[in-house]
């Protein structure tokens, strides 16, 4: 296998669900839950896993959104660092990670976007809880290449929900499968991911191995 295999968030590298529990609905906070559809009308599969190391560049993280072989969406969880989050960011990351199948989209602050105005959608979001989502963020600080501070990140977050029309979908540019390195190791060089599912051109992508870029004609 080449160990150079390029992953992007949606990439199709199987994901492994030994020792995890595989459904399709997420439990919210007040016990009540709902299941993900993603851009086909499928459900999403969620995986819950004591830790994400199985899947590259995923240790630090709490959840991704994948697309798998076959077709659809995975959601997968760190078990461990979901149930640690507040009540309110572990209901919103649910909606920030559906937001990544159901528009589908890569970008994280679209997906943040669209996770808000779906939180209020669902009547699951008030001044109140934003605020305390907004501090969540803030308090986070640096969150790594692909999300920047914390802050910013949700300032970017609110000025796309209160434009009133999130770029959901794919622009005029179009749609590609080489992401182009910005920094990193691999600064200044291209791979081509194909044949796995395009982004839309100027998405975020990365190879997992601390090099990060956008994807390009």
């Amino acid at each position: 296998m080449n160990r150079e295999r390029f992953i992007t968030v949606f990439s199709v590298t199987l994901v492994s669900v030994l020792f995890s529990t595989l459904v399709s609905a997420f439990t919210f906070s007040d016990g009540s839950s709902t299941t993900c559809v993603d851009s086909n009308g499928r459900a999403v599969e969620e995986a819950y896993l004591s830790e994400l190391a199985a899947i590259p560049v995923t240790t630090t993280l709490t959840a991704i959104t994948r697309y798998i072989a076959g077709g659809g969406f995975r959601i997968s969880f760190n078990n461990a660092k979901l149930k640690a989050l507040p009540p309110e960011v572990r209901d919103f990351l649910y909606f920030h990670e559906c937001a990544h199948a159901h528009v589908p989209v890569s970008d994280e602050v679209v997906a943040n976007c669209v996770g808000v105005i779906d939180l209020r959608k669902a009547g699951r979001s008030s001044p109140a809880i934003e605020e305390q989502l907004g501090q969540f963020h803030v308090h986070r600080g640096y969150m790594g290449a692909r999300y920047g501070m914390g802050g910013e990140y949700w300032k970017k977050t609110m000025d796309c929900v209160n434009s009133g029309s999130p770029p959901i979908s794919f622009s005029a540019a179009g749609v590609g499968t080489k992401c182009y390195f910005d920094t990193g190791p691999r600064r200044g060089l291209t791979r081509d991911y194909a044949p796995r599912p395009p982004l839309e051109i100027g998405s975020r992508c990365f190879d997992g191995a601390g090099s990060f870029g956008h994807i390009i004609k």
